[in-house]
């Protein structure tokens, strides 16, 4: 038997079962690298990830904003997570296995998507090349496996965007454009920061449709499925905070609902915005080449892809100018260029926060390769420069350096376990405490908004002057409605008081305290521990407090 024969037939038939396997070891890639990088110990995971999933798996209803403004955002994911943090409490490597399925599943999408793309020769070489620069980005590649639900939001949006691709390919199938605006109608939903691809799927469809005699009604139809989608995930929350709060999205966009309850300012991060019109005009290439600090992300950080696909953009519509010949059509190419410059200008306006851009680095990659392979006419040149500038890129690329820790035999350990009673309220008076709430006491009740220092609040109440660019995350701006309610919520609770922090002696002191009717106990209980999974802050305090005594009694402040 010769060897064609033999391997026609041991080898399957049907393409299905080559897809399968690709994306077994996709998902395998995924689970492996995510145990690698060792123990998430994400910020926002300590700060709302894992209460909020906490509290709508549980139901809860007697805390008062516990993860702070994050408390209000969709927790479905975060219920997720929960449950695996429930779960594998005692299998820390089991579950940083299953954080990192996304992953792999993302790496799977961008190479069916990018295969679907391409044309001519080298079809899945091209795929492969492009598939690794694009999942080695900076962005995606270093939340990979950790639980800011950044990629399986992008999962959603690769779904949608291939099926985007197969409509360009063939239009008479609607029903893949209105299924992919579907998707990305839940994809926004489960979390906002995905809502710049909304947009930039809507710029990209606009190609095809003007190109239809149905063009109105199929731009209508795409935008009632998004809207449908959106509404299906995030509906239920929008309406509960709109009967609670007075705002839809609370505390989020308050300058334009204006609660009661919130500060009217924009509640965003501004710290990565562009600082002037430099940046604004030519942001990637300030993180392109030399590692910098704190400009879209919080630590070091170089990829040079974003600034390579700045580049790219002028030359690809250079090159559909002068009719080149592309790999891919042409009305495919505009709809990506469409999608990659809305995309962009969208995020780079609402958070110029990289992790938040991951569906736009996998796009801008795509772009990068196109224009790369249109420029260079011999197959054996275009092999040679994209695998040498791929390699040369993740060479020189920086990864931001999250918190990661060392795999313990469980998830989280406190040391000594505190202890509080059912019936207690205890005041969560710094960022990031919400993940000890079922951990310390699931039964007790909880409450953040203390700030940090007294100064940090005026001594009389009344009406208070807000800053116009700080950060509207912390506490000052809840000088509304919310603070009442902190307060009529230590007078009406009945049982022990306790503060939960980080250097109580900065926290702790009187006049802090008088702001919410409260003093230290006379004879101070304070518990200390440390936990496992915060290895950045010092000793937790836990100590007793008391409310003003009852009228015709005294108690002096020190």
């Amino acid at each position: 038997m010769s060897f064609r024969s033999l391997s026609v037939y041991l080898l399957p038939r049907h393409r299905w079962v080559y897809s399968l396997l690709g994306l077994l070891v996709c998902l395998y890639i995924g689970g492996i690298y995510s145990v690698t990088r060792g123990q998430d110990m994400w910020w926002d995971m300590l700060n709302y990830h894992l209460y909020n999933g906490f509290a709508f798996v549980t139901g809860r209803t007697n805390d008062l904003l516990a993860a702070g403004v994050h408390t209000f955002l969709n927790p479905l994911l975060d219920a997720l997570y929960y449950l695996q943090f429930k779960y594998f409490f005692y299998h820390p490597k089991l579950m940083a296995f299953v954080m990192g399925l996304p992953y792999g599943l993302a790496i799977w999408c961008t190479y069916q998507i990018t295969k679907e793309i391409w044309d001519g020769h080298f079809k899945y070489y091209w795929a492969l090349l492009t598939t690794v620069l694009a999942v080695t980005s900076a962005g995606i590649f270093s939340v990979a496996g950790f639980c800011t639900q950044d990629i399986p939001v992008t999962v959603l949006l690769l779904l949608g965007f291939w099926l985007f691709v197969r409509f360009i390919r063939n239009p008479r199938r609607l029903a893949f454009i209105y299924i992919a605006a579907f998707i990305y109608g839940i994809a926004v939903g489960l979390k906002l920061t995905a809502a710049p691809f909304a947009v930039a799927l809507f710029a990209a469809a606009l190609e095809p449709a003007f190109r239809s005699k149905k063009a109105w009604r199929m731009l209508l139809c795409f935008m009632l499925c998004g809207i449908v989608g959106f509404l299906i995930t995030n509906g239920y929350f929008m309406w509960r905070n709109w009967q609670a709060w007075g705002n839809p999205l609370f505390p989020y966009y308050n300058q334009i609902f204006k609660s009661s309850y919130y500060a009217p300012a924009l509640v965003t991060e501004y710290r990565f915005l562009p600082r002037d019109i430099w940046q604004l005009l030519f942001y990637p290439f300030y993180w392109a080449f030399v590692p910098v600090e704190k400009m879209v992300v919080e630590f070091e950080l170089r990829d040079m892809r974003l600034a390579l696909w700045y580049i790219s953009v002028f030359m690809g519509v250079w090159a559909l100018a002068r009719r080149k010949e592309l790999p891919v059509s042409r009305c495919l190419f505009i709809s990506l260029l469409l999608f990659t410059i809305v995309g962009y200008i969208a995020w780079l306006f609402n958070f110029s926060i990289l992790r938040y851009a991951c569906m736009l680095e996998i796009t801008a990659c795509m772009v990068i390769m196109i224009v790369l392979a249109s420029l260079i006419s011999t197959t054996w040149k275009q092999v040679v420069c994209g695998s040498c500038l791929v390699g040369l890129i993740i060479y020189l690329t920086v990864l931001p350096s999250w918190s990661v820790g060392v795999f313990e035999q469980q998830l989280l350990t406190l040391t000594p376990q505190p202890y509080v009673e059912d019936n207690a309220l205890v005041f969560l008076t710094q960022y990031p405490l919400s993940y000890l709430v079922p951990l310390i006491n699931p039964k007790a009740s909880y409450m953040s908004g203390f700030n940090h220092w007294a100064t940090d609040y005026p001594r009389q109440y009344g009406v208070w002057e807000v800053p116009v660019r700080d950060e509207p995350i912390r506490p000052a701006y809840r000088r509304f409605r919310v603070e009442q309610l902190q307060r009529d919520k230590i007078l009406q609770h009945n049982g022990p008081i306790y503060f939960l922090g980080v250097g109580w002696h900065m926290n702790l002191n009187p006049k802090t305290l008088a702001r919410f009717d409260l003093y230290p106990a006379q004879f101070p209980v304070c518990q200390f521990f440390s936990s496992s999974l915060a290895p950045y802050m010092h000793t937790h305090f836990l100590c007793r407090v008391q409310k003003y005594p009852l009228e015709g009694e005294f108690y002096a402040l020190n």
